[in-house]
């Protein structure tokens, strides 16, 4: 009885009931009950899915959860399931000095597959030996057309990546889509340039990375997500690029298509009328500072004032 009365009076103390506190005790072990659930759910996806983010489990996961998605991706951050970016500065783009093909998609609205396709090439290191991949996206649906590792930059690579990318969409009709990259010198090879001209489709080429965004975003969690994190050997190199390119295509959520995967997007698109399918406005880069600055002489000389005067002049226009 005496224990009775000491826990009642530290109730009162602090000002809660005995019913309060055994709703408090249920509710910390109900929440220890479903952080465990959600802990089994990101291991189990982080098993084939080596770096996607909490919030797209959230959405991957088909198991029904009772927190909402904010809660399950503070129990994955509190647990150790944030994700660091890794840096990578390898360069592999060999620009040209001239534009060699306009960019035809800046601005342009698109309203199913196989209209805009974007392609880019990336590096990875596997078994302390450089590879360079090439990757082809189609714009609309998000869908990885073609992934290929290689060790040499030259254009067959982009060639081969090409060719995987057109039989992945075998059957279809491809005359008008844009087929566009950055001015890589191996995009204007003679190999590549023929086999786009052949299929009925445009080359488009960007002036500034930003014009080649969709397919960087695409190589950024498929380098991060996947690719550092496989267990990629040369011996099983082939079979391992199969499965990141089925995971990322028919498993992985996109924000971009309301946490479809881009094969169920491209599913649920192909059932609508021309007139019901979602439109894409693809970015245009429009900042005059950046693309269009003018160029002044070096040999000509000016005070610091008229120096000082310009640099006002050219930031008032931003």
């Amino acid at each position: 009885m005496t224990h009775f009365y000491k826990m009642k009076e530290l109730h009162s103390i602090a000002g809660i009931t005995k019913q309060a506190m055994w709703k408090y005790k249920e509710r910390q072990e109900q929440m220890g009950e479903i952080s465990d659930q959600v802990l089994n759910i990101m291991s189990d996806i982080r098993s084939r899915h080596k770096r996607m983010g909490c919030r797209s489990m959230y959405y991957t996961t088909k198991e029904p959860v009772l927190v909402g998605r904010d809660i399950f991706e503070k129990i994955g951050f509190a647990n150790g399931f944030k994700l660091k970016r890794k840096p990578n500065r390898q360069k592999t783009t060999w620009s040209q000095r001239v534009t060699v093909y306009p960019n035809l998609i800046e601005g342009r609205e698109i309203t199913g597959i196989n209209q805009v396709w974007q392609s880019d090439i990336f590096y990875v290191k596997i078994e302390n030996v450089d590879y360079y991949g090439v990757s082809i996206e189609d714009v609309y649906s998000r869908k990885l057309l073609a992934l290929h590792l290689s060790q040499d930059l030259r254009a067959l690579q982009v060639e081969l990546a090409l060719k995987k990318a057109l039989i992945a969409r075998k059957g279809m009709d491809l005359s008008g889509c844009i087929f566009h990259s950055d001015r890589g010198s191996q995009y204007i090879s003679d190999q590549v340039t023929r086999l786009l001209l052949d299929s009925h489709m445009q080359i488009s080429m960007c002036k500034l990375p930003q014009e080649n965004a969709y397919v960087e975003r695409v190589q950024g969690t498929i380098k991060h997500q996947y690719l550092f994190e496989a267990d990629l050997k040369e011996k099983n190199l082939g079979n391992q690029i199969r499965k990141i390119r089925n995971l990322y295509n028919d498993e992985k959520p996109h924000s971009c298509l309301k946490m479809m995967t881009p094969s169920a997007f491209e599913t649920m698109v192909e059932k609508l009328n021309q007139n019901e399918r979602p439109k894409l406005q693809i970015f245009k880069w429009s900042n005059d500072v950046l693309t269009n600055i003018e160029v002044i002489d070096k040999k000509e000389k000016s005070s610091k004032k008229e120096k000082s005067q310009q640099t006002t002049k050219e930031f008032n226009s931003y």
